[in-house]
């Protein structure tokens, strides 16, 4: 298809992450936290001993899509305790000697607080956070120790391992991230390129700097500064954007026994974070999800006891910041004249360990905020209102999710679906993945309903992730992506399509 790229060995692990030794994908990976991080929360929790076979497997590190099976690592908690690598050389010790009851015990407390950050993640207050999105459609998991990928041990992963091992040795708290899409169309309106119309050449460039500092004090442990600066070399990202270079992420940050608070530039959560395609999902491109803005945040997560663990989101944002990945007649964000302003998230993540290898997330939220809106645009300001429900359950290689949300009020006078101000919006979405190998196939099926006026549409997005090496990942996904009840669309049901072709897409972090 015309298609080659140079894969480059990549991706940073932030400042604030884990060094990692050994690998990406579905393979056996380990890594180390940065010294005097924090991981866990009292003197009751775990000192991680894997069973066998698994040697001496506490590694932890993020993987773009889900990995179910039982992970072993130290639980998240930042608040207090022993620092993370006291722990791990504790475990150590013990992991040479046979494992007691009370080992065992310990071992499912720290499995059952993994299976609740790889689903969760980054509810914590220690080192991987919502900055460690390498991904467009950022998705946080945990890779497990019987993880692979398909070049383990190869010349890219090597060099991969020696930038960390360098960024590690001189205090070097930058990474570098590509997107490369080749789209190939399959009887739809998009053309087959090196992107398509509108955003051609390399999807974006990220540029990561994550400076942070040990202050090792009870109200405050760390602070730190998190920057992803985005790229692009042809057109801009949306047709809404006033640059080709943009801020994604620019804040400060500092742990505390309540979480983490942020202030700055900050990711919105509202709703399920990502369900794992390259391309996107209606929520997506609605406005719903990935959608950065200026404001305060507060995140962490509590464990109720060994079964339960609550993660939580408390956001306020005072403006809208421009940069979201919502198309044109969607959301405010897109249309000149009207703005987001005072709008507050909360979201809670209760966690249920249902067993060895399953677990059960609900996630509720609830979002409030102003739309003012200028004279021209055509409709008064607006009070906007939205609430959403989903859930996440894994066992064993599979995982499923669903969300829906709903939100009140015109988000914009005229709505690409209905073609007309709709006052309410519902969206829908559901999700399976299965991991085998370093491949997880994955499929997704999201949908959107206007109301007053009417108008829907639906995304169908089957796919593939391939993890090539620790650093570098290949996505094939085929879309469909169709609206009715548009009045500019063709036949008595408003029909347009706006997508039907493939996307073959090479990801790599440095």
């Amino acid at each position: 298809m015309g298609f080659t790229v140079v894969i480059v060995a990549a991706a940073g692990l932030l400042a604030a992450a884990p060094q990692v030794d050994q690998e990406k994908g579905n393979g056996a990976q380990r890594s180390r936290p940065a010294q005097g991080s924090r991981h866990v929360s009292s003197e009751k929790q775990p000192m991680v001993v894997p069973p066998p076979p698994i040697p001496k497997a506490y590694w932890l590190t993020k993987r773009r899509h889900g990995q179910p099976a039982p992970v072993a690592v130290i639980p998240p908690d930042a608040n207090s305790g022993p620092s993370a690598q006291e722990l791990f050389q504790e475990a150590d010790k013990i992991a040479d000697r046979p494992g007691s009851g009370s080992v065992a015990d310990l071992f499912e407390e720290a499995e059952q607080a993994a299976q609740t950050r790889s689903s969760l993640a980054p509810y914590h207050s220690g080192g991987v956070d919502a900055h460690d999105v390498l991904t467009p459609e950022g998705n946080y998991t945990i890779r497990t120790a019987d993880s692979q990928t398909l070049w383990a041990g190869g010349l890219v992963e090597q060099f991969y391992d020696q930038v960390q091992q360098y960024k590690k040795d001189f205090h070097f708290p930058i990474g570098f991230a590509a997107w490369h899409w080749q789209h190939q169309n399959n009887h739809g309106p998009l053309q087959s390129g090196y992107g398509i119309p509108g955003i051609r050449g390399t999807y974006w460039w990220s540029i990561y700097f994550d400076p942070q500092l040990e202050l090792d004090h009870p109200a405050v442990q760390r602070i730190g500064i998190h920057h992803e600066l985005r790229l692009r070399e042809q057109d801009a990202f949306r047709s809404f954007f006033n640059e080709k270079v943009y801020w994604w992420e620019f804040y400060g940050w500092l742990d505390t026994p309540l979480g983490r608070f942020k202030g700055g530039q900050i990711w919105k959560r509202f709703g399920l974070d990502w369900d794992g395609p390259f391309f996107g999902n209606v929520p997506y491109f609605d406005g719903f999800k990935l959608d950065p803005d200026l404001g305060l945040a507060l995140e962490g997560s509590h464990a109720v006891h060994s079964d339960l663990s609550v993660a939580y989101f408390l956001q306020f944002f005072v403006h809208e910041d421009g940069v979201n990945g919502t198309i044109v007649g969607s959301d405010p964000e897109s249309l000149v004249g009207s703005n987001e302003r005072n709008t507050a998230v909360v979201r809670a993540v209760p966690t249920w360990k249902l067993s060895q290898d399953s677990s059960l997330a609900i996630g509720l939220s609830g979002l409030i905020g102003r739309i003012d809106n200028q004279f021209f645009v055509g409709v008064p300001s607006q009070t906007l209102s939205s609430w959403a429900v989903d859930t996440t359950f894994t066992k064993g290689r599979w995982r499923f999710m669903a969300e829906v949300l709903q939100a009140y009020g015109v988000l914009n006078p005229v709505r690409y679906t209905s073609g007309g101000p709709s006052n309410r919006l519902t969206n829908a979405l559901v999700a399976i993945q299965y991991i085998w190998g370093p491949c997880t196939f994955r499929f997704s099926y999201s949908a959107g309903f206007d109301a007053n006026p009417e108008g829907w549409q639906q995304l169908w997005l089957p796919g593939i992730t391939i993890a090539l090496a620790k650093n570098v990942d290949l996505y094939l996904e085929w879309t469909r992506w169709d609206v009715f009840g548009n009045p500019n669309g063709s036949g008595r049901n408003g029909h347009i399509e706006f997508e039907d072709g493939f996307s073959f897409v090479i990801n790599w972090r440095l």
